[in-house]
């Protein structure tokens, strides 16, 4: 793996080892002159790797809630409760919707009885009109009354589906088999319209939810194979990208990216994840691992400047990677030959990339501290 570059201008890079330049001796030190190897190093195309973490989540989570203002009478489940669809997972008091219920009962009983007697009304009065023993005024009359019953009808059967809806929010039912991963009340407590109670999560499939910068999210599409590693457990899981949010978050500047999981024993909701996406490549400078001069948490180089004199320059380096015997040699032109103890380009060897190539050009320019071998 490396850390990209664009097109950077030819570095020459001395090879340094641990054997080769004491890291605790000081930067201006003088002393004999040392013969080191030198490599000249430019950009090449490199694979991309797109890292992005997240948070493993059930692949359905289904937070449950009612419409009613009641005390909770029951709730026989807990975090962790098995739950199969269509169980009831809470019970809510609805004694007044129950007392509604039997008023709208009683209305529609009503109701019915007063459509029967207009309908037999306007039965009769119609024959006698069409025998022309009934006047218009009658008949308009029988009409009008046969069609307020109706409408009485069928207002108290709609009453009566408000009824049910509402109490069909009494009885908490989950819609998936799952898992309860969150209990937001207690036996006794006051629910309210809107108030989330129980959370409900399906355990046989797992997803990532994850967040990509803005930087990174053009090289994520829906249906790229990706790797994903779980801090908690070992191993590697194949993923591959389920979902690439739109719009990214104004505030962070980062998008919501959901990776669905292969099925694999271990996982649980709530690990952390980090994905890896390898896609394309990109143009990186590389150099050998050991060339990087460690000192005080900082990474810096041995430019050769003026005078053939070594010049530390403090850089940020990128990804470690194992480049092959047959890409070294293309990677990394050897100017002069190595002194023993310094990789070489004709074998495998571990490599270091530097950072965004955005920032390549003024970060290699800026100079925190410089040191010489004389």
């Amino acid at each position: 793996m490396s850390h990209i570059i664009r097109l950077l201008p030819i570095l020459t890079v001395l090879l340094l080892t641990a054997a080769g330049c004491s890291r605790d001796s000081a930067e201006n030190a003088r002393g004999p002159a040392a013969r080191v190897g030198a490599l000249t190093v430019g950009a090449v195309d490199a694979p991309r790797t797109v890292l992005f973490s997240g948070t493993v989540e059930g692949a359905r989570r289904v937070t449950l809630g009612t419409k009613l203002m009641g005390r909770i009478t029951s709730l026989p489940v807990d975090i962790g409760s098995r739950v199969r669809a269509g169980e009831v997972v809470a019970r809510i008091n609805a004694g007044d919707l129950a007392a509604k219920r039997a008023q709208v009962e009683a209305g529609s009983a009503e109701a019915n009885a007063a459509f029967e007697n207009a309908r037999n009304q306007y039965d009769r009065v119609k024959n006698l009109y069409e025998k022309q023993s009934a006047s218009r005024k009658e008949m308009d009359d029988a009409e009008m009354m046969y069609r307020m019953a109706t409408a009485k009808v069928e207002a108290v059967r709609e009453m009566g589906r408000e009824v049910g809806n509402a109490l069909d929010y009494a009885d908490l039912r989950s819609p998936i088999d799952g898992c309860v991963v969150a209990r937001m009340a207690q036996e006794g407590d006051l629910a309210s319209p809107g108030m989330p109670i129980v959370v409900v999560e399906d355990v046989a499939a797992f997803i990532v939810n994850a967040r990509v910068p803005e930087s990174e999210i053009a090289a994520v599409a829906e249906g790229d194979p990706v790797r994903v590693r779980i801090d908690a457990l070992d191993g590697v899981i194949d993923g591959t990208v389920a979902q690439v949010n739109a719009a990214g978050d104004p505030s962070s500047r980062q998008f919501s990216v959901k990776v669905r999981l292969t099925k694999s024993p271990g996982v649980r909701s709530g690990m952390n994840a980090n994905v890896e996406l390898h896609k394309g490549t990109v143009s990186a400078l590389t150099v050998p691992n050991d060339a990087i001069v460690r000192r005080g948490g900082l990474e810096g180089l041995f430019i050769l400047g003026e005078n053939n004199t070594a010049v530390l320059r403090w850089v940020r380096t990128g990804r470690t990677g194992i480049v092959s015997s047959s890409s070294a040699a293309s990677w990394l032109k050897a100017s002069s030959s190595g002194y023993s103890g310094c990789p070489s380009a004709s074998s495998a060897t571990a490599r270091r990339t530097f950072a965004s190539p955005s920032v390549q050009a003024s970060m290699l320019a800026r100079r925190s501290g410089s040191g010489s071998l004389g």
